[in-house]
């Protein structure tokens, strides 16, 4: 039986500059047939080399070891059926990476659990949704991993820069705090950077 090949595709719709980001995806090839996986991660054109990954950006080796864990992942479980002596294919890749890479990003869970929920109104899923948003313009909060006290600073002066009233930005530490509970509740992590966070802003 034969196994799919992995590699990292910077830029794939060739849309990157110094000014505007491109997307890292990881490309599985398998009987000619292939598949992009977003890693989430984007860079300008010159952030990237096919040899050393990130480059010329300061989040370079958080950013390479995010890659090189989701890249693993994959190769894991690609393994795992050589082991079992199972047949590829790309429909349980599908299956595994809706329950694993999921899990491990933090904007996707928040999103997944918002739609969800049946305790509250479509008018309040449409608030908190707003989140969402300013998580993905923020870039430095995506994996559950991002969770740190640091981050959380960081994001309150992000949130305080874009002029915002200071009742928008508390209901944006709201919907984190209401969502970061929840993963602890279900045991993806086991605890609340505000916890620690001590005096804030917000």
């Amino acid at each position: 039986m034969k196994y799919p090949s992995l590699r990292f595709v910077f830029d794939r719709k060739r849309k990157a500059t110094k000014t505007k980001t491109g997307l890292v995806q990881i490309e599985v090839t398998s009987e000619r047939k292939r598949k992009w996986i977003s890693t989430g991660v984007k860079l300008y054109s010159d952030q990237w080399n096919d040899r050393r990954m990130v480059i010329n950006s300061p989040d370079m080796i958080s950013l390479n070891k995010r890659l090189t864990e989701q890249r693993q992942l994959i190769q894991e479980w690609v393994h795992d059926l050589e082991r079992r002596r199972e047949e590829f294919e790309f429909d349980k890749l599908d299956r595994f990476l809706a329950t694993r890479l999921v899990a491990d990003n933090f904007i996707e869970y928040v999103e997944t659990r918002i739609d969800e929920r049946t305790d509250i109104r479509e008018s309040t899923k449409k608030v908190q949704r707003k989140l969402i948003n300013s998580l993905k313009s923020f870039k430095r909060i995506t994996y559950f991993t991002d969770l740190t006290k640091k981050n959380i600073v960081a994001y309150d002066s992000w949130l305080h820069k874009q002029n915002y009233v200071q009742t928008t930005v508390h209901s944006y530490h709201k919907f984190m705090k209401i969502y970061i509970n929840d993963a602890i509740r279900a045991e993806i992590i086991d605890s609340n950077p505000y916890d620690v966070q001590g005096k804030s802003r917000e």
